[in-house]
């Protein structure tokens, strides 16, 4: 008798538009959050490359929790973004 090797809770039963169930897989985060603060004046929107989460800082001083994921690419931002914590 074989294991599922608990794959099956590796996914996760979401709504669909039209009523039904579709599942949907669910990467655990190996590690937790970034925080960068916004250091420049404007405000900066920014789009994650790994997760597609968008991420906002809307002034100056603003510190907004980053997946450790899409804050590699994060470093090219350096003027207006400064890691913390």
């Amino acid at each position: 008798m074989s294991c599922c090797g608990n794959k099956r809770a590796a996914f996760v039963q979401q709504p669909t538009a039209g009523g039904g169930r579709s599942l949907t897989r669910v990467t655990p985060k190996m590690w937790s959050d970034w925080h960068f603060e916004n250091t420049g004046e404007p405000a900066v929107t920014l789009h994650g490359a790994v997760t597609g989460k968008h991420y906002h800082w809307a002034h100056k001083g603003d510190v907004q929790a980053v997946d450790y994921r899409d804050a590699g690419p994060l470093g090219q931002y350096q003027a207006v973004l400064k890691r913390v914590r």
